[in-house]
C-alpha cells in the first residue's frame, strides 16, 4: 500500500526551514524503506527456517523477497522520489526573482520539461536503488543459511534473525535518506536550468555544518561556480550535491543556493549581469 507523496516544499522559506523540510522527507522515506526491508527479510528468514528439511531450506524464498522489494521500489519509492524531484524544481521556480515577468508560454514549457525530467529521474533512481540494495538480499540469504546450519538454540536463532533484519532495515534506511537528497538536488538544479534566460547565473554549494558533516563537504561550503559548471569536491567534478562516488554521496545533506545578477556571492563579490565565462 502506497504512502502519501512528499509534502509540498516550503517555497521562499529560510534555509533553516528548507533543511527541516528535507530532514522530514528523509525520515519518511528512510522509515518506510527500513520497515519494508525488515518485513521482507523477516518473512524470508522465517519461511526458510519453516521449510528446512535435513538442515536445508528453500532458497527460493529469498528470491521472492528480492522480487517483492523490486516491486516496492519501482512502484512506491519511485513515485516518492519523483515527487521530491518535482518539489526541488518548484522551489527553484518560485525563488526566481521577477517571477511575475515570466510569460505563460515559458512557464508551460518549463513545467513540461521538469515533469519529463521527473519521470526520467524516477526510472534512473529506481534502477540505482535496486542495484544498491542487491547486496542486502545476498547478505540476508548467506547469513540466514549460515546461522541455521550451525544448529543454533531458539534464543540464538532469534538473535540471529534480529541481526539480519536489523541490518536490512539500516541499509534500506540509509539508502532512503541518501536518495531523498539526491532527488531534491537533481530537481532543484533541473528546475533552475529549465528557466533558461530567466534562470540563475551561478550556484553555491551549501553544506549542513555540524559534527556529522564530512570535512571535505564543510570545506566546499560556499564554493561558487557558473550554473553550467562543475563543483570540485573531494577531488571530483560534480554538477550538484548527491553526485559522484559513494564517498561524496552516501548520507550527504548538502544543498545548493542559486545566484542571480546583482546577488552577493559568499566572498562578497557581486554576480554580474552577463554570466562570466571560464577560461579554463
Amino acid at each position: 500500500m502506497a504512502w502519501p507523496l512528499p509534502a509540498e516544499p516550503p517555497l521562499n522559506a529560510s534555509p533553516e526551514r528548507t533543511e527541516e523540510y528535507l530532514r522530514e522527507m528523509q525520515e519518511v522515506l528512510a522509515a518506510r524503506m527500513g520497515d519494508e526491508a525488515g518485513r521482507l527479510a523477516r518473512e524470508a528468514v522465517v519461511a526458510y527456517a519453516d521449510a528446512m528439511t535435513a538442515a536445508v531450506g528453500d532458497p527460493a524464498v529469498f528470491d521472492a523477497a528480492e522480487v517483492a522489494w523490486r516491486g516496492f521500489i519501482t512502484q512506491e519509492v519511485g513515485s516518492y522520489v519523483a515527487g521530491i524531484h518535482l518539489n526541488g524544481a518548484m522551489v527553484a521556480f518560485f525563488r526566481t526573482p521577477g517571477l511575475d515577468g515570466i510569460i505563460d508560454d515559458v512557464a508551460e514549457a518549463w513545467l513540461t520539461v521538469v515533469n519529463e525530467g521527473a519521470v526520467t529521474y524516477q526510472a534512473t533512481a529506481t534502477n540505482r536503488i535496486v542495484q544498491a540494495s542487491a547486496s542486502t538480499w545476498s547478505d540476508v540469504r548467506s547469513k540466514t543459511v549460515t546461522a541455521l546450519s550451525e544448529g543454533l538454540s531458539n534464543e540464538e536463532l532469534k538473535e540471529s534473525i534480529e541481526a539480519v533484519t536489523g541490518y536490512s532495515e539500516y541499509r534500506a534506511a540509509t539508502i532512503g535518506r541518501t536518495e531523498t537528497m539526491q532527488a531534491y538536488n537533481a530537481g532543484d538544479l533541473a528546475g533552475a536550468k529549465g528557466l533558461g534566460e530567466y534562470g540563475p547565473h551561478e550556484k553555491v554549494w551549501i553544506a549542513a555544518l555540524d559534527a556529522r558533516t564530512r570535512v571535505e563537504h564543510a570545506e566546499a561550503d560556499g564554493q561558487t561556480v557558473g550554473i553550467n559548471e562543475m563543483f570540485v569536491v573531494m577531488g571530483e567534478q560534480i554538477e550538484r550535491p548527491g553526485e559522484g562516488s559513494a564517498a561524496n554521496v552516501v548520507n550527504c545533506r548538502c544543498v545548493m543556493e542559486f545566484l542571480y545578477p546583482g546577488d552577493a556571492r559568499p566572498d562578497g563579490s557581486v554576480v554580474p549581469e552577463t554570466p562570466e565565462v571560464s577560461l579554463d
